[in-house]
C-alpha cells in the first residue's frame, strides 16, 4: 500500500479550510478572560433554550443546519419551477423528480408538530401527484408521464400558498422555541433544531422581512427575554399604544411569559413597508468625461469633484444638474462640507479628480433591501455597458436616503473604501513551515514534473476556494468539476462522478466529519467558550485542565486531534445548563458504544445519498439551463466544497507521492473502509483519527 498524508496533511485540512482558526484548529484569536468581560459586562446568562434560541436567530439568512436538509418553502418553491419548466421532461429527469421528492419527505419528517399538523395533507397530494402520477412503473421500469406536470404544478403552488399564511409562521416559530425548550437530544439533536430555525427563517425570506437586528425574527427574540425597554420597543413598532417607559433601562416587563410569548407571535409575523430610496455610491478610478454628471435610467454619475463643490450652495447645484440629488441639498451636508473636520475618504463628498459618485433610485423596496438592490442596478449597468480594464472600481460603503432623509446612524460616513484586514494574528495563524517540515519528515517532494502535473487539479481547487458564499450555485458548478476531474482520473469514464463519491469518498467524508465534530465541539467547550458568563461566575478549573490537554503548547497550540475524545463526557457535565449541552450530549452519546457510532454513521451516509442526489440535478439545472433553486444550492453547498476537496486532496496526494491514481484512491478506501468496521464493530476511537498501528506480539515467558 502507498505510503499516505498525515492526517495533518492535505486531505485534512479540507476539512478545516476556510473556517476560523479559534473555531476549528486550536488556535484562539480571544482569550477566555476576554469573552467573559464582554460577555458578563453586558448581559446575564439567561436559561438555557433562550441561550441556545438567541444563538440560531443572529445568523441572518444563511442556511445553518449542516444535515443537508431543505426548508420546506424552498422545496417548495423548487417544485413550483420544474413543474412549469418550459422544456418537455422525459426519462432523463426522473432522477431529478425523485431527488426532489425524497428531499420534500425528509423535510417533513424533521418538521415540528405544530407546523406538520397544518401542512401535512396539503404536502400530501403534492406528493402524490408525483410518486403516483408524473413518476410512473411500467412493465417494472420507472417512467415518467409529462402530461401530468400541470397537476403537479397545481399542488405545489397549493403548498406555496399555505406557506405564506400567519398560521404556518406563528406554528413554526413555536416548534423552534418547544425544540429549544426539549432536552431530548435524541428527538431534537442540533441539527434539528438549526433546520427548524432554517425553516423560520426561510418563511421570514419569503415575507421579504429584515434579517438584522431591528427585523422582525430579532424582535420576537428579544421579547421573550422580558426586558420592559425591548418589549416597549415592539410594542411601538407593531402599533400598539405604550405607557411611559420605565425609568430603569434594565428593568424586567410587567408582561407574563404567555403574554410574551403572544407579543412575540406578533412580532415575527409584522409585515415590512416598502419605502422609495436613493442609494450613493463611490467608484473609483473613474472619470465623467464631456460633463460633470450623466444618467441611465435610475442611475446617475457625478464627478467628485464638481459635485462636492456645489453642495454648499444649494441654488447653484439645483441649477447645475439634470438630475437634482435634492436629498444632498440639507443644511446638515453643507454643514459638512465647510466644516474644519469635513469631508474626508471616509465621510462626506471628496473633491477627487479620480472618484466618481453614483446615485442609484430604488423605488417601492422594503429598506434592508434598498442597499442589496442598488447595487445589482449598478453593477448591472457597469457590465452591460462594458468599463476599461482597472477603471470604475465599486469602492466599499454606501449612504441610504429613505424618502429623501438620511437613514443611518452615522454622519455621512462611508466607512473604509477597501476591505479592511487585520494582521495582528498572521504569526500565530501561520503555519506553512509546520506543514512543509511533515512534508520533509515523510521524504515528500514537489518536483517539477508533479507541479506540472498539478497544474490542472490545482486551478480547480482554486475555482472551488474562489467560489463566493454568496453564490452557492457557483460553488456547486466547481465543486462538480472538480469531482468530474478526479473521477476521470481515478476510473477514465467507467464511472459518472456520483458513483465515484459512493464508491471512493463516503467512508473517507463520514470519518472526517465525526473527527471534525469532536474537535469542534470539545474545541468550542473547553476554549471559546465557559459555561456561565453571568459577571462575577466562578472560574471552572476542570476546563483549564481539560483545555490544557488537548493542545499542543498549552494556551496557545493547536488541537491534539485524538485527545478529544476523553473529555466529552466531562464537558457534557460541566455545560449542563449552557446552550452548548445539547451538542456535547448528543457527540457524548454517539461515542459511547460501537453500536451508537454504527446507527450514527448509518445516518450520516443516508445524509450523503440525499446531498449527493441534490447536488446532481442542482449541477444538471445549472449545466442544461433548467430552473436552478439557489435555496437548494445553499443547503448543499458546504457538502460540495468538502466532497470536492477530499477528491482534490486525495489526486494531489496521489501526483506528490509518485502513485497511480487509481492504484492510491483504493488503497486509501480500503484505509478507511477498515476505519470505518473498527469503529462501528469495536467503537476504538482511535480510528477517528488515524489508523491505529498493529500492536507488536509479546515475547513468550
Amino acid at each position: 500500500m502507498a505510503q499516505h498524508f498525515s492526517t495533518t496533511g492535505a486531505l485534512a485540512l479540507w476539512k478545516f479550510r476556510g473556517c476560523s482558526l479559534c473555531q476549528l484548529s486550536g488556535k484562539s484569536d480571544t482569550s477566555r478572560e476576554g469573552d467573559l468581560l464582554t460577555s458578563a459586562g453586558l448581559f446575564q446568562q439567561r436559561e438555557r433554550w433562550l441561550e441556545e434560541l438567541g444563538q440560531y436567530v443572529k445568523n441572518g439568512e444563511r442556511i445553518i443546519c449542516e444535515a443537508g436538509y431543505v426548508p420546506l418553502s424552498a422545496i417548495a418553491e423548487e417544485f413550483v419551477d420544474a413543474a412549469n419548466d418550459p422544456r418537455p421532461h422525459d426519462g432523463q429527469q426522473k432522477n431529478d423528480w425523485q431527488s426532489r421528492v425524497r428531499d420534500i419527505m425528509d423535510t417533513v419528517e424533521w418538521l415540528g408538530p405544530e407546523f406538520t399538523s397544518i401542512v401535512y395533507t396539503t404536502v400530501s397530494d403534492l406528493h402524490s401527484s408525483v410518486t403516483n402520477g408524473l413518476l410512473v412503473h411500467k412493465k417494472g421500469k420507472l417512467n415518467l408521464d409529462d402530461s401530468k406536470r400541470p397537476i403537479v404544478a397545481q399542488n405545489a403552488s397549493s403548498v406555496v400558498k399555505l406557506l405564506d399564511s400567519d398560521d404556518v409562521l406563528i406554528a413554526a416559530w413555536h416548534d423552534l422555541i418547544a425544540a429549544c425548550k426539549s432536552s431530548d437530544h435524541a428527538i431534537f439533536p442540533v441539527e434539528r433544531v438549526k433546520f427548524l430555525r432554517d425553516n423560520v427563517v426561510a418563511l421570514c425570506r419569503r415575507r421579504r422581512q429584515d434579517p438584522g437586528h431591528f427585523g422582525p425574527l430579532q424582535m420576537a427574540y428579544s421579547v421573550l427575554l422580558g426586558h420592559d425597554h425591548a418589549v416597549r420597543y415592539a410594542q411601538s413598532r407593531i402599533g400598539d399604544e405604550i405607557s411611559p417607559s420605565a425609568p430603569d433601562p434594565d428593568a424586567a416587563s410587567s408582561l407574563t411569559p404567555d403574554a410574551l410569548e403572544r407579543l412575540s407571535e406578533r412580532c415575527i409575523v409584522a409585515s415590512s413597508l416598502t419605502e422609495n430610496c436613493v442609494v450613493w455610491f463611490r467608484i473609483s478610478p473613474a472619470f465623467v468625461k464631456e460633463a460633470i454628471s450623466i444618467s441611465h435610467g435610475a442611475v446617475t454619475f457625478y464627478a467628485a469633484q464638481n459635485l462636492a463643490a456645489v453642495l454648499t450652495n444649494q441654488n447653484v447645484a439645483r441649477e447645475l444638474y439634470d438630475v437634482v440629488p435634492e436629498e444632498l441639498l440639507t443644511d446638515d451636508v453643507r454643514n459638512l462640507q465647510l466644516s474644519r473636520n469635513g469631508s474626508d475618504e471616509n465621510r462626506g463628498f471628496e473633491s477627487t479628480p479620480t472618484l466618481v459618485y453614483a446615485r442609484v433610485i430604488v423605488e417601492s423596496v422594503e429598506r434592508h433591501l434598498a442597499t442589496s438592490n442598488a447595487r445589482v442596478l449598478l453593477d448591472a449597468v457597469l457590465k452591460v455597458i462594458g468599463t476599461p480594464a482597472g477603471l470604475w472600481h465599486v469602492l466599499r460603503g454606501s449612504l441610504l436616503f429613505v424618502d429623501g432623509d438620511y437613514r443611518q446612524t452615522n454622519y455621512f460616513d462611508w466607512g473604509p473604501k477597501s476591505e479592511f484586514v487585520n494582521h495582528e494574528l498572521d504569526y500565530v495563524n501561520d503555519d506553512f513551515t509546520t506543514r512543509l517540515r511533515e512534508f520533509e519528515d515523510r521524504d515528500l517532494v514537489i518536483t517539477a514534473d508533479a507541479a506540472t502535473e498539478l497544474s490542472p487539479i490545482l486551478q480547480l481547487q482554486d475555482e472551488l476556494e474562489n467560489a463566493s458564499d454568496a453564490s452557492p450555485d457557483l460553488a456547486v458548478r466547481a465543486a462538480v468539476r472538480a469531482i468530474e476531474h478526479c473521477t476521470t482520473r481515478t476510473e477514465l469514464g467507467r464511472i459518472s462522478w456520483n458513483e465515484f463519491v459512493s464508491k471512493y469518498l463516503l467512508d473517507i467524508y463520514t470519518v472526517e466529519q465525526f473527527a471534525f465534530r469532536t474537535v469542534r465541539g470539545v474545541f468550542m467547550a473547553a476554549v471559546a467558550n465557559i459555561p456561565d458568563h453571568t459577571p462575577g461566575a466562578p472560574r471552572v478549573p476542570e476546563l483549564e485542565v481539560i483545555a490544557e490537554d488537548i493542545r499542543k503548547n498549552r494556551w496557545s497550540g493547536p488541537i491534539i486531534r485524538a485527545r478529544t475524545v476523553a473529555h466529552t463526557a466531562e464537558l457534557r457535565r460541566l455545560y449542563r445548563d449552557h446552550w452548548l449541552w445539547r451538542s456535547l450530549a448528543e457527540l457524548d452519546d454517539t461515542l459511547a458504544s460501537a453500536s451508537a457510532l454504527s446507527m450514527a454513521f448509518e445516518k450520516e451516509q443516508e445524509r450523503v445519498d440525499a446531498c449527493t442526489a441534490r447536488l446532481r440535478r442542482t449541477r444538471n439545472a445549472a449545466i442544461h439551463g433548467g430552473p436552478i433553486s439557489i435555496a437548494a444550492c445553499e443547503t448543499v453547498a458546504n457538502f460540495a466544497r468538502q466532497i470536492a476537496g477530499l477528491a482534490l486532496a486525495n489526486v494531489i496526494e496521489a501526483i506528490v507521492d509518485e502513485s497511480e491514481v487509481e492504484v492510491y484512491t483504493s488503497d486509501l478506501r480500503t484505509q478507511y473502509r477498515m476505519r470505518v468496521e473498527n469503529l462501528v464493530r469495536s467503537g476504538n476511537l482511535e480510528n477517528l483519527f488515524e489508523f491505529p498501528a498493529p500492536t507488536s506480539p509479546q515475547p513468550a515467558s
